[in-house]
């Protein structure tokens, strides 16, 4: 069994606190522990405003930096047309955009991944969703 799979299984098959049938991660620990689990892609939806953003989240390659992540957001009609432009890292600090980011650090999608990721309990406005095992993609028209 792959380590991504076991990762999976330990966080979403084997905890009470995820609601499987729609595969929304319930606790912010959850969430943060799917992202980090080496390839991520997570949908953020307001239940106020209904705006919707898909990220992808990838673990940097390089051995010598294994608490490194890149922060990608998706910019195409779905997560399998792999259209994703760079947003930002995640290190032992925690989420940053960089020079190369191509969005501002004032876009609504970049502030909706900071806050999250910086949040410390899962606000119950905020429905995050995973996109990995359950294989369902969202059009662009659905963010």
């Amino acid at each position: 069994m792959g380590r991504r799979r076991e990762l999976y299984a330990k966080h979403y098959i084997r905890q009470p606190t995820v609601n499987l049938s729609a595969f929304i991660s319930t606790t912010i620990e959850d969430a943060k522990a799917y992202i980090l689990a080496g390839e991520a892609t997570l949908t953020l939806e307001s239940r106020r405003s209904g705006t919707k953003f898909t990220y992808r989240v990838t673990r940097c390659k390089d051995k010598e930096q294994p608490d490194l992540y890149f922060v990608s957001l998706l910019i195409g009609d779905s997560a399998d047309d792999g259209q994703f432009k760079y947003l930002g890292i995640i290190n032992r600090i925690g989420f940053r955009i960089t020079k190369n980011s191509g969005v501002n650090a004032d876009a609504p999608a970049a502030k909706a991944f900071e806050s999250f990721f910086l949040s410390t309990t899962l606000d119950a406005e905020l429905e995050v969703r995973h996109e990995g095992r359950c294989r369902r993609t969202h059009t662009a028209s659905e963010r």
